[in-house]
């Protein structure tokens, strides 16, 4: 065997390197970039298992995002980038790829394998979400319209440059855009984390609704979000109109439902206000005797 069929690897080329570590460039990555990246960093660890290939795709990904927030191009979660990372070594190239036994490997079908493999490995590693388009005309972009429209162009041509030949690059792409949609992600943050305190702050609450009262957050852009509760003084009941009122028991935290909780997410109402009226259903009911 010669020495340069000897330093490749079946089916991806030459041999991994510690060059193979860094994702250079000013594109989204590749498929290859990624798997010689993580074959690289999984090179590296010791004891070969489950644990370490989720470093490596740990490690892998912690280069490939920087490469996404450059191009401001929105990306799944972390959690499932790791996942297509590992997919791309675990299924595609060690499973399809490297158990080909190797008296097998010269056939046609084995090399047309290898083919489709490696030209899947020079297109763009696809980790943004399937609504990537949606997310691009609709995010926030200059004060002015025409310089909106021409942001939000600008990034559905480079979105699509990845996708097909892969001539765009990031480099000198508008901060301005950049700076706002990264407000934006930051304030819905944050609005997930005064959601999450509503939620944990109702898990214990005490069975008496009646001593709720809204949770004002901490955030001073979403002390205005909140619905001031107006004072209720509830009527004595006709008591000869028995007729008209159902008796019911309900949980202490029934206000938790998810079936309550999406309703109330789709009509956008902050949870300081769904508490004002629990509450104030609350005192209604309890004129019911």
């Amino acid at each position: 065997m010669s020495t340069r069929l000897a330093s490749e690897i079946y089916g991806l080329g030459s041999k991994i390197t510690q060059d193979d570590i860094a994702i250079a460039g000013q594109k989204l990555p590749t498929g290859r970039q990624v798997l010689r990246s993580f074959m690289a960093h999984y090179s590296e660890e010791e004891f070969k298992s489950s644990a370490s290939i989720n470093k490596a795709a740990k490690k892998t990904f912690d280069l490939i995002l920087p490469h996404y927030q450059k191009a401001d191009m929105p990306m799944i979660s972390e959690y499932n980038c790791i996942r297509a990372i590992k997919k791309l070594y675990e299924l595609d190239y060690f499973k399809n790829i490297m158990k080909i036994p190797k008296n097998r490997r010269e056939a046609p079908i084995s090399k047309s394998k290898v083919e489709k493999f490696n030209e899947k490995l020079d297109k763009t590693f696809i980790l943004w979400p399937k609504n990537c388009i949606e997310i691009l005309r609709n995010r926030p972009a200059s004060a002015t319209p025409e310089k909106r429209r021409a942001n939000i162009d600008e990034d559905l041509k480079f979105f699509e440059s990845m996708k097909t030949d892969r001539l765009a690059t990031y480099g000198g792409r508008d901060v301005v855009t950049q700076s706002l949609v990264k407000k934006k992600v930051e304030r819905k943050r944050k609005l997930d984390k005064y959601y999450d305190r509503q939620r944990e702050a109702a898990c214990n609450r005490p069975a008496d609704l009646s001593d709720i009262q809204p949770l004002v957050p901490d955030d001073v852009e979403e002390q205005s979000r909140v619905i001031e509760e107006e004072e209720f003084v509830p009527t004595a009941p006709n008591v000869s109109e028995k007729n008209d009122y159902t008796m019911m028991k309900v949980k202490k935290d029934f206000f938790k439902d998810p079936r309550l909780v999406s309703i109330f997410r789709r009509a956008k109402v902050a949870p300081a206000a769904q508490y004002s009226i629990w509450s104030t259903f609350y005192k209604v009911s309890k004129v019911v005797k």
